[in-house]
């Protein structure tokens, strides 16, 4: 039977002798691992794994924290239904003020006491 090299760098290793055999193999050996390691294809895959490691990670964090909270309240903005109801309010502002003052209000100045809009050419005269 062949006797294992120990490994390189171990204290087994700087015990035995500058000529020993085992010495020499377990130095090929780490030279051999150091070259496999630093192959252009073994970087692509390690890369590669390790991006799609990450990948899954951020995926199930994501997860985690979207299933994890009411992301409608959170969102903090109106729903459809309450757009609708603040687009709508306009137009009936609109026609409860043609409603109480006989017209559509086309800007200036207004009486506070009535609401009436003040007829600026008449005050002019």
């Amino acid at each position: 039977m062949i006797p294992r090299p120990p490994e390189y760098g171990s204290a087994e290793w700087h015990a035995l002798s500058t000529e020993d055999p085992l010495k020499i193999a377990a130095v090929a050996r780490a030279a051999e691992s150091w070259r496999r390691f630093w192959l252009p294809d073994a970087v692509t895959l390690r890369t590669e794994q390790f991006e799609a490691e990450i990948a899954d990670r951020l995926k199930q964090a994501a997860v985690a924290i979207s299933t994890g909270a009411d992301w409608v309240k959170l969102a903090n903005t109106p729903s459809h239904a309450e757009l609708q109801r603040r687009r709508a309010l306009p137009t009936q502002l609109h026609q409860e003020f043609v409603t109480r003052h006989g017209g559509p209000y086309l800007g200036g100045p207004v009486d506070w006491s009535t609401g009436r809009p003040h007829n600026t050419r008449e005050a002019a005269a």
